[in-house]
């Protein structure tokens, strides 16, 4: 007697956003990187993504040697950079700067 079991469900890839996309990409680089260093983490940029798969209106480097990171402001969709300078991370309010952005 042969023993059944349940029907496989077909798993649907779950839908990515750009920025989604952007960081599986950026991981793959890492890992095909053969030295790693602080700098890949320049070199590569690794996005910032919300639940959704779009980016976080704020993007920042990583801190480095006890630096804080720069921060900028993105579109949400795309990651484009929007305007403005690179500034420290608790002084960028890009959360209202991507609202007006849109408006």
């Amino acid at each position: 007697m042969k023993v059944i079991g349940a029907p496989r469900e077909e798993v649907r890839p779950m839908p990515q956003g750009a920025c989604q996309s952007e960081l599986h990409r950026a991981l793959e680089r890492l890992a095909a990187s053969q030295s790693r260093t602080h700098e890949d983490l320049y070199i590569i940029p690794i996005p910032n993504c919300d639940r959704n798969g779009n980016f976080h209106p704020k993007q920042c480097h990583p801190a480095l040697d006890g630096q804080r990171g720069k921060c900028w402001c993105v579109d949400r969709k795309t990651g484009v950079k929007l305007p403005g300078g690179l500034e420290p991370k608790e002084e960028l309010d890009c959360h209202q700067l991507a609202d007006s952005f849109h408006e």
